[in-house]
């Protein structure tokens, strides 16, 4: 019996110290989520024409070129260890 609210204990005090080291990792984190957010959104080209600028808009930014650069490596991987 004493074993089992040992365990009880032990298990509750390990739940309680995560929630406790993730509550103080949040803001970091949120910040660098924020930060890399606008990293991402930021134009590659700046464009003077409003309309022009939001046609381009999903092409002209650097996370549409990571994932453009992202999709050709994972091609190239598909090629390179094609079975068959």
């Amino acid at each position: 019996m004493q074993e089992t609210d040992r365990a009880k204990r032990r298990t509750w005090l390990r739940r309680f110290a995560i929630g406790l080291a993730l509550s103080l990792l949040a803001a970091p984190v949120q910040d660098f989520g924020l930060a890399f957010t606008e990293i991402l959104v930021s134009s590659l080209v700046e464009v003077e024409q409003t309309f022009v600028a939001q046609i381009l808009a999903p092409i002209n930014s650097v996370g549409s070129l990571l994932s453009m650069l992202l999709l050709g490596l994972r091609i190239m991987h598909k090629r390179i260890f094609e079975i068959g």
